[in-house]
């Protein structure tokens, strides 16, 4: 990376929910309790977690949502709501940046003899998209690579949080299920109303359930229905999208098969007609016209 002034930086990205929750300075309980919760530990002190998420910029075009580094550790999160196999990549190349700054702001000497010890990477994807995925799984960069490779490999954890799906996360960090929950909601009502209402309906049922999230909602409510709204338009466009793709698709295979079946027809009257004339000029003739 080399420093702040080479960072591409796009000052056009939005938050997203996940992120306004899971990644920003003000709320590293949440972030300490996900740590907990996944890892199985009972941090209280949330100064020992040091937030290393880059706000309102995107790297190379990719958004990141929240990093922190912890107990010598570098905690990497996003959430997808559309499965994308390419995360392990993804999450390699911001990791190699966010390594890179931590050892310039160290003043560490990586082309000496001396070997620098790195805060140990831990990857993870938070699944919360309309396709069926099982509760975990490990997605890996290996699987990208042309010829095989032994020894160079880079992992990805990918954890379904759709309703219904890892049950004991979910009860251990409270957060985590009221983000998909009130996810789930929004989606349910944008089926009955348009979405800035199912947007609004959702934040008034959540706050007066006076939950996890409920004062965080109270402190961002016009942030949250702004962010909700931006990512159903995106999952929106990207479904379309995809739907358009496949029925492109699908229109040409189907007029590649009536061409097939077109010639197939043509070269059995073609084979008929060379039954009952010997003549090769009318024969050729009628090989061109069948187009076979």
């Amino acid at each position: 990376m080399g420093g702040q002034n080479n960072i591409q930086t796009n000052r056009q990205y939005k938050d997203r929910l996940f992120r306004l929750i899971f990644g920003s300075e003000k709320n590293k309980k949440y972030i300490l309790d996900l740590y907990n919760a996944l890892n199985d530990t009972n941090y209280t002190d949330d100064s020992l977690l040091e937030i290393t998420t880059i706000q309102d910029v995107v790297y190379m075009g990719m958004k990141n949502d929240s990093s922190f580094i912890i107990d010598s550790e570098l905690n990497l999160f996003e959430q997808q709501s559309s499965y994308n196999p390419n995360m392990p990549f993804r999450e390699f190349e911001y990791c190699a940046k966010l390594l890179d700054k931590w050892v310039e702001e160290n003043n560490f000497d990586i082309y000496g003899s001396r070997l620098v010890k790195l805060p140990t990477p831990k990857c993870y994807v938070f699944y919360n998209g309309m396709e069926e995925h099982e509760d975990k799984e490990i997605l890996k960069l290996s699987d990208a690579f042309i010829t095989e490779s032994e020894g160079c490999e880079w992992t990805v954890t990918m954890l379904n949080i759709n309703k219904g799906h890892n049950l004991e996360l979910m009860n251990k960090c409270g957060v985590l299920k009221e983000y998909s929950e009130f996810v789930a909601m929004v989606r349910d009502s944008s089926q009955r109303m348009n979405i800035q209402q199912a947007v609004e309906q959702t934040v008034v049922t959540f706050i007066e359930r006076n939950g996890l999230l409920s004062g965080f909602l109270k402190s961002h409510r016009a942030e949250v229905v702004d962010v909700c709204i931006t990512e159903y338009k995106e999952e929106l466009h990207l479904k379309n999208v995809h739907n358009e793709g496949r029925a492109e698709g699908r229109a040409e295979g189907e007029a590649r098969m009536s061409k097939l079946v077109s010639v197939l027809i043509n070269q059995q009257k073609f084979e008929e007609l060379k039954k009952v004339t010997t003549d090769e000029a009318f024969r050729e003739e009628c090989y061109t016209l069948y187009n076979i």
